[in-house]
């Protein structure tokens, strides 16, 4: 008979989510800003062929493309606040607007018609609950919860 042994470990990556021992995701956030920090750079590549391609475009591809990185598992973890995915946000922003890295944030928000990555999960993580709500009571998410 073959026993398998289980094995305490400090982090452990399940489908891309870095969970630790403490149930901080601080690990995770690292993880998902760097990967959209490599991703970012591979969009700024392929965009200098294209000098014609306004603001907002680069907007739109930015959010089909970056933030589902950025966003990845977060209807588990959304409600926490990270300033590592948030200054990976802010921080395209403010070069695509061309400013200072010092320039307040707020003005960034508002003149992009942009809101902090926090408020676009809360939505997400809000929308995700009232479809669990909604479940039929043999759905497994239903039923853990």
């Amino acid at each position: 008979m073959n026993i398998s042994s289980i094995y305490i470990v400090k982090k452990f990556t399940y489908l891309g989510i870095v969970f630790t021992t403490g149930g901080s995701f601080t690990r995770t956030f690292e993880t998902l800003s760097g990967q959209a920090t490599k991703a970012i750079y591979k969009l700024k590549q392929c965009l200098l062929r294209y000098h014609f391609v306004t603001v907002k475009h680069r907007l739109d591809v930015f959010n089909k493309l970056i933030l589902p990185i950025l966003n990845y598992g977060s209807e588990v973890w959304g409600l926490l606040e990270s300033t590592q995915l948030e200054r990976v946000h802010i921080k395209y922003c403010k070069e695509l607007l061309c400013v200072r890295q010092q320039t307040q944030n707020n003005f960034i928000y508002g003149e992009l018609g942009r809101t902090t990555l926090l408020s676009f999960r809360s939505y997400h993580v809000i929308k995700y609950w009232l479809k669990m709500v909604h479940m039929k009571c043999t759905k497994y998410v239903k039923i853990s919860v």
